[in-house]
């Protein structure tokens, strides 16, 4: 095992909302606050680079907004670099072989692609927490409901046909 990068810091200035919504106190406001991002997937893509999903670090929730990201990694040239941010919740990823990345964001209950250096609406899927490609189909499995006391319920698998 050897170690490929490591993810830079999360920085997030504390705002008087922020303050508020997690009971902080008000001397934090205006203080900025490096959060450790938290992989949650790996990918391949073309030409062996990987691409990765990472929840901010934190509060995960929607607390602090949408601050998921996703990166694309090339191993030959040790090449880190951050293709987008502002995802609620990005738990996993899938690459097309087109190259369409596609994300589900737990916390927003959907899948997005990457347009432009940002998240872009594909389809509402409430409690979706992962997401493959194959064939031209995207699978994607939700959860069951979320409670304190973890996960209850029944998770899904559902199969959304594309043109892609």
């Amino acid at each position: 095992m050897r170690l490929l990068t490591l993810l830079p810091p999360q920085p997030h200035t504390v705002t008087a909302d922020d303050a508020t919504a997690l009971n902080l106190p008000a001397c934090l406001v205006g203080a900025t606050y490096n959060f450790e991002p938290v992989p949650t997937d790996v990918e391949v893509g073309r030409g062996g680079a990987l691409y990765l999903t990472t929840l901010p670090g934190g509060p995960e929730g929607p607390a602090l907004g949408a601050r998921g990201s996703v990166y694309r990694f090339s191993p030959r040239h040790h090449d880190l670099r951050r293709l987008a941010t502002g995802f609620a919740g990005a738990t996993n990823l899938a690459v097309t072989p087109g190259g369409r990345i596609l994300v589900a964001e737990l916390f927003a209950g959907r899948i997005s692609t990457i347009e432009h250096g940002r998240p872009s609406l594909v389809i509402d899927l409430p409690k979706v927490a992962s997401v493959e490609f194959y064939r031209h189909a995207v699978y994607a499995g939700t959860t069951g409901d979320m409670t304190e006391a973890g996960f209850s319920g029944h998770g899904s698998v559902v199969k959304i046909d594309t043109r892609w």
